[in-house]
């Protein structure tokens, strides 16, 4: 399917039945016959002109890293655990 970017705001059937509204300044994915209506035989549309993505080459992306696994059991027990006294300095 070619994309098109709308001049004009027209009406069109992608599927020969059903009227749809192609907004002007809007960038559709239409069916070969209605690019031809809309860019051709009305002039109300023209070729979309792909976008370049920011930042240029794509990087690469290995796997995920795997998340540090939790240890929920000691966690539970310090917090249920009673508070540790403060340790007694020894005199000098």
């Amino acid at each position: 399917m070619p994309k098109l970017k709308m001049k004009k705001t027209a009406k069109g059937a992608p599927d020969g039945a059903i009227v749809q509204e192609y907004l002007a300044g809007e960038e559709y994915d239409v069916p070969q016959s209605l690019f031809d209506a809309f860019v051709v035989q009305m002039g109300v549309a023209e070729k979309a002109v792909p976008r370049r993505r920011r930042g240029g080459t794509k990087k690469k992306m290995g796997p995920p890293p795997n998340p540090t696994p939790r240890n929920t059991a000691s966690k539970a027990a310090s917090t249920s655990a009673k508070p540790r006294k403060p340790r007694k300095r020894k005199k000098k």
